[in-house]
């Protein structure tokens, strides 16, 4: 932990996310300096990372087309 920067850390339960992956996820991107835009939220970009990202979607993912193209081809 760091206690001489404390802003530099950032804590992010399981249960959180679970329970509101979206208000989540819009924290961590705040965390990391890549805030969502509200264009970017009015449009349902958070939504859709979060539903790309999601367990049940990358667990059909066939990562064997990635080496056609990038993950964001897919």
């Amino acid at each position: 932990m760091s206690l001489q920067k404390p802003s530099n850390v950032l804590f992010l339960r399981y249960e959180e996310m679970k329970e509101d992956a979206v208000a989540q996820t819009k924290k961590l991107s705040e965390f990391l300096g890549f805030p969502f835009s509200i264009e970017e939220e009015k449009t349902g970009m958070v939504n859709q990372i979060v539903d790309f990202y999601s367990f049940n979607n990358l667990k059909d993912l066939d990562w064997r087309l990635t080496k056609l193209g990038t993950a964001h081809d897919l």
